[in-house]
């Protein structure tokens, strides 16, 4: 039995199912940006950090306590201390994250690896600008533009099956 042309309506499914995913990471990627901690440079800010790795962004294009911020170009020193005054490395990021959304405009700037959960004093002098700390951002962004091109090869893939089987089982 040939299957109908009607069958090209499955290759529907999977754009429906990846355009969900894909605003399920679209939403992630909003409380991501919108939801990073932020300090206007020059500043300093304590802040409560878990263990492990923290990325601090620097933006171009913010909002700090409801006040927009925009700067054209952004060249800071910062550092990172913990309780006891101890300094935190912090180094150029191993991957390159750039974002322009959601009215937030900036780009990976450092990495450091907080040993231990705790409040840690962070301060930057420089050009006037802002900081935003947080992590996984280029994860949500990775997961959201490969949910949309899966659910692209998804449906050509069920298109290629479709029009194969139809091929094959054409009358002759």
């Amino acid at each position: 039995m040939r299957p109908g042309r009607l069958w090209y309506l499955t290759a529907i499914l999977p754009l429906v199912v990846g355009a969900f995913i894909a605003l399920h990471f679209w939403d992630e990627l909003s409380s991501r940006v919108k939801g990073m901690r932020r300090v206007e440079v020059p500043g300093a800010i304590d802040l409560e950090l878990g263990a492990g790795d923290h990325t601090f962004y620097g933006e171009t294009d913010s909002v700090v306590d409801g006040v927009a911020i925009h700067a054209s170009t952004f060249s800071v020193r910062c550092q990172l201390t913990d309780a006891s005054g101890a300094s935190i490395p912090m180094s150029t990021p191993t991957g390159h994250t750039q974002y322009d959304l959601f009215g937030y405009s900036g780009e990976s700037m450092f990495e450091a690896t907080v040993p231990a959960r705790g409040t840690y004093h962070f301060a930057c002098d420089g050009d006037r600008g802002v900081i935003a700390i947080g992590s996984g951002l280029g994860t949500a962004l990775l997961l959201l533009i490969l949910s949309g091109i899966g659910a692209l090869i998804a449906a050509v893939a069920l298109i290629g099956t479709i029009a194969a089987i139809r091929w094959k089982r054409r009358p002759t």
